[in-house]
């Protein structure tokens, strides 16, 4: 018998397996069928945002109106902590000028808002001083173990009054000219 003779072997598979690429075209198409319905949502969703009725939206908020009803409520009873009360001034001083002027001042340091306040065009430049000063003389009580007695407590709050009404006097004095 011949031994060295030997049968044929079976087709060998090459290249992709069509049932592979056709879960693989399945699984793109409905992938981007996805994809398109969630931008169909999106769209619509965002157009039909900007179609509420002007009575829907909400007012403007008055800077200066804000800031001498936080420091109402800041001068209302005793201060228990000292630290805490200047931290609050420091923050209502910085927010009203951070809404008048168009910048946040809130996360700016002390030295920070007295360079972009510098900046400001609008504001007379002793007032520039008053602002920086003012809040370089309030970092010791909020960052210092400095207490300071009630009457300092008092006249801060005075003086960071005086500073807002001032910044307000002036933007008001600036609407009329033009």
């Amino acid at each position: 018998m011949i031994k060295d003779i030997h049968d044929i072997r079976p087709p060998m598979m090459v290249g992709m397996d069509p049932d592979l690429l056709k879960t693989l075209v399945l699984a793109g198409g409905g992938l981007a069928l996805v994809i398109l319905i969630l931008l169909a949502v999106r769209y619509v969703l965002k157009h039909r945002r900007g179609k509420l009725p002007a009575a829907a939206t909400l007012p403007e908020p008055v800077p200066y109106e804000d800031a001498l009803a936080a420091l109402d409520r800041l001068a209302t009873g005793p201060v228990h902590d000292a630290k805490a009360f200047y931290f609050d001034l420091g923050r209502i001083l910085k927010t009203y000028v951070g809404a008048r002027y168009g910048f946040n001042c809130l996360e700016m340091t002390t030295q920070e808002m007295g360079k972009r306040i510098r900046a400001v065009n609008d504001l007379p430049g002793p007032l520039k001083s008053e602002i920086t000063m003012f809040q370089d003389l309030c970092d010791p009580f909020r960052y210092a173990p400095l207490i300071p007695d009630q009457d300092q407590i008092n006249q801060d709050l005075a003086t960071g009054r005086g500073l807002i009404s001032a910044v307000e006097a002036t933007m008001l004095g600036k609407k009329e000219e033009d």
